[in-house]
């Protein structure tokens, strides 16, 4: 799909208005209901020293175990100065952090897909909860969770799709409880990246690859032209909805790069039919499974810039000569690390970085007819439960080999070496 949004350099001053707060009904329990099996008394933070609070992050699978990667082994900053220029010292050093891999209620995208997208927002509202909550499940048999941790300071939203349906409705559940727990997510991340240097009138071109969840939202669409607009440019933008590539990447198919280099090539052909009046200046990827992908789509990049159609290299001209990826999780890690620095939150602790991840995992309560083969939700109990119960149909537990294949631990020790050497770890 391409849109063009053409900005005027003028406009009228308005009033501003004050949009009510809307609660969904989990996050009215939360804040409301003691007796809710939700409930969390944000007034927890208030004794605590907030700074050394870990920093939260979590996804609908492992892809956001790359924004986790980024925060462990990103140095652009001085750690003294805080100006940003590598100083060999990672930026993080000393920060705990927390990951929530949420695998039980997996693919997020096709909540929306299915017509229950106010089922995701509760889900999105229930992995925020965990993050700044204090409790865990041992295991999947656990009437009630007896683990202990500590809650988090700053809750990363690592999923484009949670990011595009349900970031507003914990920013307003934080708002409402009065929590000062800041939440950022990866898609405004990632637009600000792809924006930054465009020229005040000019034109430019930006891709965007992901789900169509993620797309269907227009999110993305929207805060780039949203960007645009305070620059006084337009801007030619590109969609690729990349079905099925997520899947593949998270279940490790041996049909991961075949999909990767044809979805971007069929990006690049969908501008080239468009009658493109300028080169494209970047392709955002719009998942964080996509990052794991960069060096097979750089060489399906440089495939494209060698093709020659009627003695012409029309992908070349296609292309802006700097042309980049964008992986919105080192900008994500960027603006974090941005906003803890300037809000002194930075823990200064003088230890390593620690990271506790957890899964979620289907409830050993429920009736096997809910439950697929290999154990997991199938999809019709999946995608058929209802907002506002109080019913556990899966818990948060922590990594173990029991419900982390060692294929997919290869997979983390290759593609994200930092966080796997924290990871096994505490691996039982």
């Amino acid at each position: 799909m391409i849109l063009t949004v053409f900005l005027s350099s003028g406009c009228k001053r308005t009033e501003k208005v004050v949009e009510p707060v809307e609660l969904i009904p989990v996050a009215e329990s939360a804040i409301k209901d003691v007796t809710s099996v939700y409930y969390r008394d944000f007034s927890d933070y208030s004794p605590i020293e907030f700074s050394k609070l870990p920093v939260g992050v979590f996804d609908s699978g492992t892809g956001g175990l790359n924004v986790v990667e980024q925060i462990l082994t990103m140095d652009s900053f001085d750690n003294i100065t805080g100006k940003a220029v590598p100083d060999g010292i990672p930026d993080f050093a000393g920060e705990d952090l927390q990951y929530l891999d949420d695998y039980a209620n997996m693919p997020y995208s096709t909540y929306v897909s299915e017509g229950e997208s106010d089922y995701l927002r509760e889900l999105v509202v229930k992995d925020a909860l965990f993050l700044t909550g204090e409790k865990y499940y041992l295991n999947d048999e656990e009437d009630h969770p007896t683990g202990f941790k500590k809650p988090v300071k700053l809750v990363v939203v690592a999923c484009n799709t949670a990011s595009a349906v349900g970031m507003k409705d914990i920013t307003n559940m934080f708002k409402v409880a009065g929590c000062k727990v800041k939440v950022m997510g990866v898609i405004e991340a990632g637009v600000r990246a792809a924006v930054t240097d465009m020229k005040e009138n000019g034109r430019y071109a930006v891709g965007i690859m992901s789900n169509s969840a993620t797309l269907s939202s227009e999110i993305y669409q929207k805060n780039i032209a949203d960007s645009a607009a305070a620059r006084k440019c337009s801007v030619d933008i590109v969609t690729k909805d990349c079905e099925g590539l997520d899947e593949a990447i998270n279940n490790g198919s041996d049909s991961i790069e075949i999909l990767a280099r044809r979805n971007f090539r069929e990006l690049v052909d969908g501008y080239l039919k468009s009658d493109p009046s300028v080169p494209m200046k970047c392709v955002i990827l719009g998942s964080t499974h996509y990052p794991y992908l960069k060096k097979v789509l750089g060489n399906e990049l440089a495939k494209l810039r060698n093709t020659r159609i009627g003695g012409r290299a029309v992908y070349r001209e296609l292309l802006a000569d700097n042309f980049k990826f964008v992986d919105p999780s080192e900008y994500t890690a960027k603006e974090c690390y941005m906003y803890l620095r300037e809000n002194k939150l930075l823990a200064l602790n003088v230890n390593s970085s620690s990271l506790e991840s957890f899964i979620s995992v289907p409830s050993s309560s429920l009736s096997t007819d809910c439950l697929d083969s290999n154990g997991d939700l199938n999809f019709d109990f999946k995608y058929g439960r209802h907002v506002g119960t109080e019913e556990v149909t899966t818990k948060q537990v922590p990594f173990s080999r029991r419900y982390i294949s060692e294929e997919a631990l290869l997979h983390f020790q290759s593609r994200i070496p930092r966080a796997y050497s924290l990871i096994v770890k505490n691996l039982n």
